[in-house]
């Protein structure tokens, strides 16, 4: 891993990003980071931003909390996350983005009006 001069941001080398998803081969890792909607950026080598790698590693676990845990899912993704405030935060973002679920009830009509 390294660490951006300029903005404190940790970037991660394709290898690196591959290591943390457990896949091998550099068109693979790219393949996955493109299917998640990750930026690859060139600083002349290409990398990723961890903290994007974590939040979709997390996504569906955090989504899993807020579908089966209404009353504390929060609370949950938050002992996940740890002292990762920033990757907590960008999880309460996606999960605000997400499609509201179909409605489970259905209003039947007394009459035709």
């Amino acid at each position: 891993m390294k660490r951006s001069e300029n903005n404190n941001e940790v970037k991660l080398s394709i290898i690196d990003a591959g290591n943390r998803i457990n896949k091998k081969g550099r068109a693979t890792i790219e393949e996955w980071l493109m299917r998640n909607n990750i930026t690859i950026h060139r600083d002349p080598r290409k990398y990723v931003f961890a903290i994007d790698i974590e939040t979709k590693l997390l996504l569906p676990l955090a989504s899993n909390y807020k579908r089966n845990y209404p009353a504390d899912w929060k609370l949950r993704i938050k002992a996940v996350c740890g002292e990762n405030e920033a990757v907590y935060n960008m999880l309460l973002i996606e999960l605000s983005n997400e499609p509201a679920p179909p409605p489970t009830t259905r209003v039947k009509p007394r009459n035709e009006f």
